[in-house]
């Protein structure tokens, strides 16, 4: 955020904008980065993000319309600071490392699955998870399971500490690493 502070002072001196409009600018950007959406969006869910938005948007301009009812923008004194910029070339590179990074967010990651056999069919496969504390712990889980390559379906339940997995050619291996990448513990029970 301190970084868009001289964005938006320059924006509110050199071209008019109001001291709210600037204000909205500086509370929105830091909150909707893209780092920022894409992990309450997979670790909170989508309703969460979307509330996350409306709220962030919500408030920002709420503040900005009060903020302009006690400042103006000839209140306003801004001290123009100079400073060295990066190469061009450097920035240009810069931006495509993080456009990549951004990328690979969004790519289902893939773990290798122990395949059985194709003419038997998989039963259901029962995990014991530990450090579930609410529900959205067992939903996280849930959506996690669910995206294993091969499985149908998952169900947890918060209260036995067990999730059921069903499907065809699912590892064992990577249902439990896609519980403990969300930092839950899991373990194959026993028979």
């Amino acid at each position: 955020a301190t970084a868009s502070v001289p964005i938006a002072a320059a924006l509110i001196v050199q071209a008019g904008l109001s001291p709210g409009a600037a204000f909205v600018f500086l509370m929105t950007g830091p909150a909707t980065n893209a780092a920022a959406l894409l992990t309450v969006w997979k670790v909170l869910g989508r309703r969460t993000a979307l509330t996350y938005l409306a709220t962030v948007a919500g408030s920002a301009l709420l503040c900005g319309i009060l903020l302009d009812q006690f400042l103006s923008a000839s209140d306003v004194k801004a001290a123009v600071h100079h400073h060295e910029f990066i190469p061009q070339a450097v920035q240009w590179a810069c931006a495509v490392v993080l456009l990549g990074i951004l990328g690979a967010a969004f790519w289902p990651r893939r773990h290798p699955a122990e395949t059985p056999p194709a003419d038997q069919p998989t039963p259901a496969t029962t995990l014991s998870v530990r450090g579930m504390t609410c529900s959205h712990c067992a939903a996280s889980i849930k959506r996690a399971l669910e995206e294993v390559p091969g499985v149908a379906t998952a169900t947890v339940d918060l209260a036995t500490g067990l999730a059921t997995v069903t499907g065809e050619a699912y590892g064992t291996d990577a249902l439990c690493e896609a519980v403990r990448s969300l930092g839950y513990q899991a373990e194959m029970r026993p028979s």
